[in-house]
Formats: structure tokens, C-alpha cells, sequence
């Protein structure tokens, strides 16, 4: 049978108040009281408590993900965030400073991409400015045109829209209006708002005016 080394005194106790009590009583040749064993108890609890308070919880790790892409892919990958980052930045700086953050998150996007362009060809895409990483000015430029071709889109099919639900406000009140089911306020909608599409279609803004005659009071 194979020996089995004893483990000494100063191995089988450690430095909790309970086991020290036992350790003490133990060189005495006693045994502990029952107010001792509460006492050393209570002590125990205490240092637990105090690690438990002063413990850091541990900040939980990001998770990465990595994505094969092609090199097309890639530069549509670049366009996109372009595209975004313009938007959220003019969101941010007009319409409300909550947009603000996903601006600065795009442009730290923005730079981390942008690291990747010179191993595939595309420095030509990158801008140095002030020690960071910018898409070109001129590829900026292209993407632009397309923003501001979907703003003239957008423009055009949401004004008939607000038109005709002016006018229906007009007409029928908005409690009326808000007993309508979906198909039925398009049923009402629908003939007005075509006739401003036919209007602008026509002549564009050429006859849309503001008139200084006072409109009729909306019904309630």
C-alpha cells in the first residue's frame, strides 16, 4: 500500500476565524465554547461581507465577430457607413444631440474599416486628416449625389402625402378620421393625394403658394 504523506497542522488549517479558533484550541488541549464557536462565527461573516463589498464585478468581455468579405464587398461595406455617417451626423448636429452617439460610433467604425483599404487596393478611398482616417473627399462627393437624389425622391412622394392628410383634416375632422380602418382613410386619401401628384408632376411648384386667405377651420 503506497504511503500517504500526513498533512501538518499549518496545512489542514487555514486563515478563517473559525479554523484558527480550532487550531488555538486545539495547542490547548481544549475545546472551543459555544460562545467562542458564535463569536468566531460572526467574525467569519464579517471578512465574507467586506470581500463580498470591496469584489470589482468583472466587466463583461465584447464579443468580436470576423467576416470574410470580398473586395467589392468591401467597398460597399465603405459606401454604407459613408451614407450613414452623413446622415447621422447632420441628425446629431439638427434634428437631436441623442443621434450624436451613433455619429461617433460610426465615425470609430469609419476608421477601423478604413485600416483594411491599403491590403486591398483602395487607398485611393482614403483621406489623412488630422492623424485619422477619412473616406476621399471626391468618393464623399459620389455619395452624396446619391443621398441628395434619394432627399429630392423622398421630397416629392411624402408632400402629396401631407397635402391630402391637411385636407382631410379639413374636411372630416380628426376624430372622424380616427375611427377610419386602414382601407377606409385610404379610400378618402387616395383621390386627393393623386391629384397632387398630377398637380406637381405637371408643373412642379410652379403654382404652390401660400395664400394670405384665411383657411378654414378644421372640424373636430
Amino acid at each position: 500500500m503506497k504511503n500517504e504523506r500526513k498533512m501538518s497542522d499549518e496545512e489542514f488549517f487555514d486563515d478563517c476565524d473559525i479554523c484558527a479558533l480550532m487550531k488555538d484550541k486545539q495547542k490547548e488541549g481544549s475545546a472551543p465554547s459555544t460562545s467562542e464557536l458564535l463569536t468566531a462565527f460572526s467574525f467569519a461573516n464579517a471578512r465574507q461581507e467586506k470581500r463580498s463589498t470591496n469584489k470589482q464585478p468583472m466587466p463583461k468581455k465584447e464579443q468580436k465577430v470576423q467576416i470574410e468579405l470580398t473586395t467589392a464587398q468591401y467597398k460597399i461595406l465603405i459606401d454604407s457607413i459613408g451614407v450613414a455617417s452623413s446622415i447621422y451626423g447632420v441628425m446629431g448636429d439638427m434634428v437631436d444631440e441623442k443621434y450624436k452617439t451613433q455619429s461617433s460610433a460610426l465615425e470609430d467604425l469609419e476608421q477601423h474599416v478604413l485600416e483594411k483599404a491599403a491590403d486591398l487596393g483602395l487607398s485611393s478611398l482614403v483621406h489623412v486628416f488630422g492623424g485619422k482616417k477619412h473616406i476621399d473627399d471626391d468618393h464623399m462627393d459620389l455619395l452624396m449625389d446619391d443621398i441628395l437624389e434619394y432627399d429630392e425622391f423622398n421630397f416629392w412622394d411624402t408632400l402629396p402625402e401631407k397635402l391630402a392628410e391637411r385636407d382631410l383634416r379639413e374636411l372630416h375632422g380628426p376624430k372622424k378620421l380616427n375611427k377610419l380602418d386602414p382601407l377606409e382613410f385610404i379610400d378618402l386619401e387616395y383621390p386627393i393625394e393623386m391629384k397632387y401628384r398630377e398637380e406637381f408632376e405637371e408643373h412642379d411648384v410652379d403654382r404652390l403658394r401660400i395664400s394670405d386667405e384665411s383657411r378654414p377651420n378644421s372640424k373636430t
